[in-house]
């Protein structure tokens, strides 16, 4: 989620709190996963077997959104390329419960990157296949300054992104 007009973590979180996770398990991949509270996967540098999913719950996330002092409804623009197609429209059909009106857009694989460029967007839904099996990889590969293919060079994000990656936040 960008930064663009929306007020901070307790904004991010309700966002968390009105996923589903379960369900978007079931319906875009067909059951074939398991929720996850971090970037990484057993073995990997930050993962942390303490750390527990957000739980879903609606009540919760609009308490969130008004403690935020966000007014409902709220339209926000949601892009992806097409393999993440399925996966964008389920997380916008449950955040319209709580007042989330969200506009998809679908970008092909090759002008995303010039949509994420251009911050004309409020969520991104990043679905880029992983050779290497790691959850972060798509995020380094556009937005940390030493991918070759980055939209930015920011030593405050670099540094941000490398806590989140390899820090622990219980």
């Amino acid at each position: 989620v960008s930064a663009n007009d929306h007020p901070g973590s307790k904004f991010r979180r309700a966002i968390d709190h009105a996923i589903n996770v379960k369900e978007l398990i079931r319906y875009d991949l067909l059951a074939n996963g398991v929720p996850m509270a971090s970037l990484s996967f057993p073995g990997q540098v930050g993962y942390d077997p303490s750390l527990t999913p957000y739980k879903f719950d609606v009540p919760k996330a609009k308490h969130l959104l008004k403690e935020a002092g966000v007014q409902t409804p709220v339209r926000l623009t949601m892009v992806t390329v097409p393999f993440g197609e399925r996966t964008a429209k389920i997380i916008a059909k449950q955040l319209e419960v709580i007042g989330l009106k969200v506009d998809l857009s679908v970008y092909p694989d090759a002008e995303i990157f010039q949509a994420f460029q251009n911050h004309t967007w409020d969520i991104g839904v990043a679905v880029l296949p992983s050779p290497i099996a790691h959850i972060a990889f798509p995020l380094t590969l556009m937005f940390f300054s030493q991918s070759p293919y980055s939209l930015h060079k920011s030593p405050e994000f670099d540094r941000m992104f490398l806590d989140a990656v390899t820090g622990l936040d219980p």
